[in-house]
């Protein structure tokens, strides 16, 4: 049996910490922004338990009727965003796709290694669009691309010579 005396201030602390982390996690909102209405879930785990594993459009479309065309769902901490009808769909992605469409931000690659601003990893904008119309210039199109047929060939058969050379 534990008993008080058993329980040393180390325990205690651990014990305060969690309960601290846990208590932070329930109350205090990281989006200061409001989510559309959803299914209210759990603290921690969020809607797992309400997600359905098997036909989940009947289940996204019973959830639509009752909290409308957008629906917000969070799984593990893991923001889940619902289009309940086509009307709502094709709004978001047509007439305010500069809003929602966007790279993720990649902290390792994108400012540890320098990477920022190639352009696999360049956020929408000008920017973006100034070096895809380059590429576009260069590697766009057949005759464009015309040009490095010789050098291809060339680096082919050099790879080929070196190959037939090595042992298997």
């Amino acid at each position: 049996m534990l008993t008080i005396t058993n329980v040393t201030w180390l325990d205690l602390l651990c014990l305060t910490g969690v309960r601290v982390y846990l208590v932070k996690q329930v109350l205090i909102k990281k989006n200061p922004a409001p989510y559309p209405p959803g299914p209210r879930g759990w603290p921690l785990i969020g809607n797992v338990l309400d997600m359905p594993r098997i036909k989940p459009w009947l289940t996204f479309t019973e959830w639509g009727k009752k909290y409308g065309d957008i629906t917000h769902v969070e799984v593990l901490g893991w923001h889940i965003i619902l289009l309940n009808s086509v009307k709502t769909a094709m709004e978001m992605m047509d007439r305010k796709s500069i809003l929602y469409s966007d790279r993720p931000v990649l902290p390792m690659v994108g400012e540890l290694v320098g990477w920022k601003d190639s352009l696999p990893f360049l956020s929408y904008g000008d920017c973006l669009r100034r070096q895809r119309k380059n590429i576009q210039h260069v590697i766009g199109n057949r005759v464009a691309m015309g040009v490095y047929n010789e050098i291809e060939e060339v680096e082919t058969l050099r790879f080929l010579s070196i190959r037939k050379n090595l042992p298997c």
